[in-house]
């Protein structure tokens, strides 16, 4: 959480704000599981919460940033509330595309799910397929980061608006090295926080 999502503004790949203070709290009080190693998206409020999370990993450089999994370029909505833009044409527009049109002046929605997905699978396909990896692995990545992700690796019946996580939720995921090997799917998807909120 930044305080541009306090504001509901929209905070993408443009704006590179840290963690609001609250935002901090949050994930102080995180039930997260322990994880061997990191994937981050390369932006501030990413690489802090792993600071908060996962210290000891960062600190023995048990990580990689990878470009793939930054947040989505809003174009002229970015750091702007859906508010401020409600009356104005090209955001009733994108509006009427069902949130899937291309962001004016940013990036199509089409294009930041491959580069998100394309990121993930090229990430899983080391992680469990390359010798000496370890056993689990934590992503810190954004919302929109993770509704590309499993809009295409996960349950097939869901759209991506239907893994919409609030600030600080996420997901635990199994994969299994045979079950990739196959067609890349995921054995299971839960939900660490259910209630939007941290356990």
């Amino acid at each position: 959480m930044t305080a541009g999502n306090q504001r509901s503004n929209y905070i993408g790949g443009r704006t590179d704000e840290s963690l609001c203070r609250q935002g901090a709290e949050l994930l102080k009080k995180s039930g997260y599981p322990p994880a061997d190693y990191l994937f981050l998206s390369p932006m501030k409020r990413c690489m802090e919460s792993a600071g908060i999370l996962y210290p000891d990993l960062i600190r023995e450089g048990r990580f990689e940033i990878c470009e793939g999994f930054r947040e989505c370029d809003f174009g002229r909505f970015e750091g702007r509330s859906w508010q401020e833009m409600s009356g104005e044409k090209e955001y009733q527009d994108w509006i009427a595309s069902g949130g899937m049109g291309k962001f004016p002046g940013g990036e199509d929605p089409k294009d930041f799910i491959k580069r998100c997905a394309d990121t993930f699978e090229d990430c899983a396909d080391r992680f469990l397929l390359s010798p000496g990896m370890p056993d689990s692995a934590a992503a810190l990545v954004h919302g929109g980061t993770i509704m590309s992700i499993l809009s295409v690796f996960g349950d097939r019946s869901k759209a991506y608006y239907d893994w919409h996580v609030p600030c600080g939720g996420g997901f635990q995921l199994l994969l299994d090295r045979e079950l990739w090997e196959k067609g890349g799917g995921i054995r299971s998807v839960e939900k660490l926080f259910p209630d939007g909120e941290p356990d």
